[in-house]
């Protein structure tokens, strides 16, 4: 290694340039959210050139006065902040003081900016952080700079830029996040002569229907809540406009958007099994909290923050958006409207000697009706069927009270609704019965067991399975030691027959081995539905269809099963009408 010493400025800026500005996309972002910080109310972009040439973005803000254009390319100069306290309570976008000089050292910069009222504006020249040119000029009110050759003097920065392409669709995908993040602001852009899109400027709701159309528009469910200190604004997507990517997710921390994996994950919790396995949800969320509790200062690009109270946050933002898909929302696939209430209560179910069991009960001789599954006490079938006075609010108003019509080979129940013509697969919502059924007894304790008359000798017990045999006899299975590789089988869950309970064992060790011990407990519990629940095929008689609805719409998350897939959907009375000409 050679002597330190110090870097020329020329290279100082050109490394700082590195940290702020990495493709075409950082210009955007950079100038936009001074416009924004300016109090601009229309933001234009545009774009020019195959390979982007120039980039121009011009506000109508409050502008920069003459004297302070060659100190606005000063590094660190900035009028958002003036001092270190002031770090503590970031109120604007920008604040560093270093994307103009930053953006500036890697290209060819011209800015044209007058304060309202003055009786003229100043432009300024750059050329690779060098000043080429700096006079009076004519200008509206605002600020217009456009950037061009953008790396032309760091051939190797540009030569990893990502095809021209891409980088088109790293400037739309910011745009759009800026856009969503003030929408109190129009915000344009434009590629040559093409407009991409133009906000109003009149509102979140607005600017999502210019930027993903009326489709979208029109599946999203308005998320609203506050608590000391925060407040949750925005929309999430119906589970039908549930995507393959996590693309069409914007999460704004007091309009500044940021990627954070915990409060994502925050919104992926509210859907729960709403959501099949492999899909993302669609959401735009705009939290506002006190500057104070949030840390904006912890990436060059501004685009990551950190909470004192991240748990607290994250908990906040959970509850809300599940408040918001499971209220008044009307889920169910098809469905117009949100659908009519359906009074949760415990409800006498009647006699259906297999499925009846398989819902979690027995059947009364005498003729009483619903009673506790062995080992269940009766306070716990209640806590089961009737749902706690809070959860009643959160859950008990959008299931609707259906009719059983008929069945369709090999798993459909029709069934008629509020709304119109609704159809239920028998076998996902009796997995949705059952997997509530068995979380509430998981969380009373354990899932009850019923004991074989004589014990199932196991040839192989595998690794995976003595390592969880303490752990699944939560979930009604009892196996013992019986020699060296081998064990018995003394019991198995309730209302389960032994080849299904065999299979189920052998799934269940593979979920519980493995993962997370909250990812684990929901797959056993899911894979233990599956393996119990009625299968396509079998047929029901009318008196377990209504009792299965009765269940179902008892059930907390009753529109989907574990897995995420729909137990009901609906063909309104208007789609009906309209499929047969009378519309």
């Amino acid at each position: 290694m050679g002597r330190i010493k110090v870097l020329d400025p020329e290279t100082v800026n050109r490394v700082a340039a590195g940290e702020v500005v990495q493709r075409p996309a950082s210009v955007v972002k950079e100038l936009v959210e001074n416009a924004f910080d300016a109090g601009a109310a229309t933001v234009k972009v545009a774009l020019s050139g195959k390979e982007l040439e120039s980039v121009t973005v011009s506000d109508n803000g409050c502008g920069i006065a003459g004297e302070d254009v060659p100190l606005a390319f000063e590094r660190h100069a900035t009028s958002k902040i003036s001092s270190g306290a002031d770090l503590e309570r970031i109120e604007t976008l920008g604040f560093r003081g270093e994307a103009l000089p930053s953006i500036a050292a890697v290209s060819r910069m011209t800015l044209k900016t007058k304060v309202k009222g003055a009786l003229a504006g100043t432009l300024l020249e750059i050329d690779g952080g060098k000043v080429v040119k700096f006079e009076a000029t004519g200008a509206p009110s605002g600020t217009t700079i456009t950037v061009r050759d953008l790396f032309y003097n760091t051939p190797a920065r540009r030569k990893f830029l990502s095809s021209w392409k891409t980088e088109n669709t790293a400037v739309t995908d910011t745009a759009v996040r800026l856009a969503l993040g003030r929408p109190d602001v129009s915000l344009s852009l434009s590629y040559g002569e093409r407009e991409v899109f133009r906000t109003t400027g009149a509102g979140l709701l607005s600017a999502i229907n210019t930027i993903y159309g009326e489709t979208v528009a029109g599946a999203l469910v308005p998320v609203s809540a506050e608590t000391e200190g925060m407040r949750l604004e925005g929309f999430v997507g119906r589970p039908a406009l549930s995507r393959t990517t996590r693309r069409s997710q914007t999460l704004l921390v007091n309009s500044r958007y940021v990627k954070h994996a915990g409060l994502n994950t925050a919104v992926y919790l509210a859907y729960g099994t709403l959501l099949p396995t492999g899909k993302h949800p669609f959401f735009v969320l705009h939290l506002t909290v006190d500057p104070g509790v949030v840390d904006v200062n912890v990436h060059p690009q501004k685009s990551a923050v950190r909470f004192s109270r991240e748990r607290e946050v994250a908990d906040f933002i959970r509850g809300a958006v599940k408040s918001a898909l499971f209220g008044r929302t009307g889920l169910i696939p098809g469905a117009r409207s949100n659908p009519v209430r359906m009074p949760v209560q415990q409800r006498s179910l009647p006699e259906w000697s297999d499925v009846l069991r398989r819902l979690g009960g027995r059947e009364d001789p005498a003729g009483a009706g619903w009673q506790p599954a062995q080992g269940e006490t009766a306070a716990g079938a209640a806590t089961e069927g009737v749902l706690a006075k809070e959860e009643r609010a959160l859950y008990g108003e959008r299931f609707p009270a259906l009719s059983y019509l008929g069945f369709i080979r090999p798993t459909y129940l029709l069934a008629a609704g509020p709304e119109g013509l609704y159809i239920v697969d028998q076998h996902a919502a009796h997995e949705r019965v059952l997997f509530e059924k068995y979380a509430s007894a998981l969380a009373r304790g354990g899932i009850t067991s019923q004991m074989l008359v004589e014990p199932v000798v196991l040839d192989t017990v595998s690794v995976e399975l003595r390592a969880v045999a303490e752990e699944i006899e939560r979930y009604g299975f009892m196996v013992e030691p019986f020699g060296e590789g081998t064990g018995l089988l003394r019991a198995i869950p309730a209302g389960s027959d032994l080849d299904g309970a065999l299979l189920l064992l052998a799934d269940l060790t593979a979920c519980l081995a493995a993962g997370d011990p909250l990812d684990h407990e929901r797959s056993a519990l899911a894979s233990m539905a599956c393996h119990n629940a009625v299968k396509a095929g079998e047929s029901m008689a009318a008196a377990a269809v209504t009792a299965l609805f009765d269940r179902l719409a008892a059930c907390k998350e009753p529109l989907t099963c574990p897995h995420g897939r729909p137990t009901v959907i609906c063909l309104s009375r208007e789609e009906l009408e309209r499929r047969f000409g009378r519309r």
